[in-house]
């Protein structure tokens, strides 16, 4: 399961609560077939699953009356990723 969890954070770039959240899924999954004995050894045993806090921030009134006022320039940051300027 760390070898996934790992898969989700680094390969697919998921923030650590949503690689939480699919792992406990995973685990609702797999944990009827520990209990019956279809799988002898429960992959979650050693694995726990805490949240971490996320700080939220609040639009600023620019950026709201921009959306707002629908003045919106969209632009591709994956050009800038490509040339190394984002990492």
């Amino acid at each position: 399961m760390q070898d996934y969890l790992h898969f989700l954070r680094v390969e697919k770039n998921i923030s650590h609560n949503v690689a939480r959240r699919y792992l406990e899924f995973v685990k609702t999954i797999i944990y009827p077939a520990v209990r019956t004995g279809a799988i002898k050894v429960d992959p979650f045993r050693e694995l726990k699953f805490k949240a971490k806090p996320v700080v939220r921030e609040f639009l600023s009134q620019d950026v709201a009356g921009v959306l707002k006022n629908g003045n919106i320039i969209l632009f591709d940051f994956r050009y800038l990723k490509k040339y190394q300027y984002i990492s």
